[in-house]
């Protein structure tokens, strides 16, 4: 038999207020462009003591939400556990893009743009939720190809591989071929799968002309 575990109305709630929470950190937020180093700034900034701006807020949800005073502390505490989710997820996809880069430059900056908090979705235990998540991603068309097919590939999106594959200007997927699979080697799998897929489609279409010139005939 299998269990599931079910969260209480007040757990369910305490994470859609954290997570509001953590969404709305412009005020503790430093001058500075590295989005990355931002992050760790106000993750760090919870990890000593509670930040009053911060906490201030947390009061202000409470009360629009009518929620009880005794759950501002655990809701608190659950942001820090919320942000680290933020954190963990932003580093890896800035990791995966860095990889899309020639060696010869030291880093990009143009995900510093793309405040990826609108994208993650949440599972009720408290953790992002993988799958919806990378779909909304996938789905985004502000983002590049080559970026959301590495992204398809990783998290093994079938159809979105092929379809990104599809519509890639021919300069990427030399770039992906040439660069991306010696930094990321699981895209040549990936490759491999679709130069297959596209060997199947010609082998039908060959059997297919083959029919019609038969029935032709007679």
């Amino acid at each position: 038999m299998k269990f599931i575990q079910v969260q209480s109305l007040s757990e369910i709630t305490s994470l859609k207020v954290a997570v509001a929470v953590c969404n709305n950190f412009e005020d503790c937020v430093p001058n500075t462009p590295d989005k990355k180093e931002t992050m760790h700034w106000v993750y760090n900034h919870w990890v000593y003591h509670i930040c009053d701006k911060c906490l201030n807020r947390i009061k202000e949800m409470a009360s629009h939400l009518q929620l009880p005073k005794e759950m501002e502390n655990k809701v608190a505490a659950l942001c820090k556990h919320v942000y680290l989710q933020m954190c963990i997820w932003y580093n890896s996809l800035v990791e995966m893009h860095s990889r899309l880069l020639p060696d010869y430059v030291s880093r990009c900056s143009c995900l510093d743009q793309v405040d990826f908090r609108q994208y993650y979705e949440w599972k009720s235990i408290g953790i992002i939720d993988e799958k919806k998540t990378v779909e909304n991603l996938l789905h985004d068309e502000s983002l590049d190809e080559h970026f959301r097919f590495v992204m398809a590939c990783y998290f093994c999106f079938e159809n979105d591989v092929r379809s990104l594959w599809e519509i890639m200007p021919e300069v990427t997927k030399i770039d992906i071929r040439t660069y991306t699979c010696s930094s990321l080697p699981l895209i040549s799998f990936w490759l491999k799968w679709l130069d297959k897929a596209d060997l199947r489609d010609e082998i039908v279409k060959v059997i297919r002309r083959f029919h019609v010139e038969d029935n032709d005939s007679y």
